[in-house]
């Protein structure tokens, strides 16, 4: 059999393979090969599988598995005060310059503290919320930490000013209608310094699961027998069903799956035993999860009101379109990436081509094939590149004609269970023989094959990906 599905036989028809040895890691690397082989022809329907896929990723060993996602070091906090003692920290800044070389406190909670070090240059810059043009708005003044005290809500950074604050940055930054803004810039360390004790961050753990994936092809020995109607061509085209199939699985896994831990009932042949059943959560549960997205980069269109700072109400799609998949693309493209995919239904990406129509300022090109070779409609002009890849199952499905997912596809992993990576389950039968059968728990006038995986999905990062509801429709009224 030629078709690149087949070759899958090439995989260890074994459900579980031995530790210690170097299988798992060639099944992991068979599975990825065979993927990136694959024709997108045979994939289209399935665009994310195959990216996922391709990559051999790590296995895990037990069904729930562990990762820290450490998100993006901003580098800078929010001070409360800046005072000219520390005795109670009760003496602020007045509305005057301070001279070069003065010593000042500077006053923030202690986790914002502890991300500097002796020895750092930093810069206190005060903004004003509504008015650019106020007195002290962007008034900065640039200075060195020279001691560190922990003291809870009370902790403060004792600087020693390099310059004259001669915007008064350190008197503006605390008034009402300001913010202040302490960026660590870097440390020059005097001759026969000590290495610091720098900052820590710590990864944010989270967790999923890891979950059982099967399709099945059932034939009965009627059927394999009738020499008319099952030929090398019929069982050729039943294992790309099953294959397609089998990729659906995954690929809605991956877009709509819920971490779940359950139990079931199973017949095992001698009654009926309680099982573990895992489920492992995708996109939108990564999105809506309380300790991964919570909702932060969940928007729906209908219920869009202010975003960005920007006012929306009473905006239909044609009026607010653009600004808001600019400003979209701004949001995501602070966290990671100065390129994103779109995966969206035939309806969204016609709402978003007719908005782009007649701009001058953004340009459409024609379809073009992105890294991994897929055909994608390139939106230049925004804020980051934007490919527009339209989506068969968000297409064809009406309760998802106006869901898009904004993401970075090498964003998402695969893990394996390790021993459990991809296997194809073939019968011992000789197409030329068709009455063979195969051998099973019990004995029946039919075979079963099919596609067997236990694996799961992490996520490097969701504040630089999106989901988006009611694409193309209008804005909320806001009354």
């Amino acid at each position: 059999m030629s078709d690149a599905f087949i070759e899958f036989g090439n995989l260890v028809s074994d459900v579980v393979t031995s530790y210690g040895t170097d299988s798992d890691q060639r099944k992991r690397e068979t599975r990825a090969k065979l993927y990136r082989q694959l024709p997108n022809s045979n994939m289209k329907n399935t665009p994310l599988t195959k990216i996922v896929m391709s990559n051999p990723g790590d296995s895990v060993q037990n069904p729930k598995f562990e990762w820290g996602m450490e998100s993006h070091d901003d580098r800078y906090v929010q001070p409360t005060g800046a005072y000219e003692s520390n005795t109670n920290l009760s003496d602020p800044v007045d509305d005057e310059a301070q001279a070069s070389g003065a010593t000042i406190y500077l006053k923030m909670a202690a986790a914002d503290a502890r991300q500097f070090v002796e020895h750092e240059e930093i810069e206190v810059r005060a903004l004003n919320a509504t008015d650019d043009s106020a007195a002290g708005h962007q008034a900065n003044v640039h200075a060195v930490v020279t001691d560190i005290t922990i003291n809870g809500a009370n902790s403060y950074l004792t600087l020693t000013l390099c310059e004259e604050d001669t915007s008064k940055a350190l008197y503006y930054a605390f008034q009402s209608g300001y913010s202040a803004y302490a960026s660590p810039i870097s440390t020059a360390m005097p001759e026969g310094s000590q290495l610091p004790w720098n900052r820590y961050r710590e990864a944010t753990e989270h967790y999923n699961y890891t979950q059982i994936f099967m399709a099945g092809l059932g034939l009965t020995g009627t059927e394999l027998s009738n020499a008319q109607r099952f030929t090398e061509q019929t069982y050729e085209r039943y294992w790309r069903q099953v294959h397609d199939l089998f990729n659906t699985y995954i690929e809605r896994a991956i877009l709509w799956g819920t971490r779940q831990k359950l139990t079931a009932t199973v017949d095992m042949g001698a009654g009926s035993q309680s099982v573990e059943q895992y489920r492992t959560g995708g996109l939108r549960w990564a999105f809506t999860n309380s300790d991964l997205g919570n909702n932060r980069n969940v928007f729906n269109i209908r219920t869009t009101t202010t975003f960005q700072d920007y006012d929306f109400s009473g905006k239909t799609w044609e009026e607010g379109g653009y600004d808001y998949l600019k400003l979209m693309l701004l949001y995501l493209s602070k966290k990671s990436g100065t390129r994103k995919q779109m995966y969206l239904s035939s309806e969204g990406k016609l709402s978003i081509m007719n908005l782009f129509e007649s701009m001058t300022n953004v340009h459409v090109e024609p379809y073009t094939k992105d890294k991994w070779g897929f055909e994608v409609t390139k939106i230049i002009g925004l804020n980051c590149d934007l490919e527009l890849i339209q989506h068969t199952d968000l297409s064809c499905n009406p309760a998802w004609n106006r869901i898009a997912f904004i993401l970075e596809p090498e964003k998402i992993q695969w893990r394996s269970k390790k021993g459990r990576d991809m296997t194809v389950i073939r019968s011992a039968k000789d197409l030329k023989k068709k009455a063979n059968v195969e051998d099973g728990f019990a004995w029946r006038d039919a075979t079963k094959e099919g596609i067997f995986m236990d694996g799961g999905l992490l996520f490097d990062d969701i504040d630089g990906m999106a989901m988006i509801t009611n694409l193309g429709c209008d804005f909320a009224s806001g009354t």
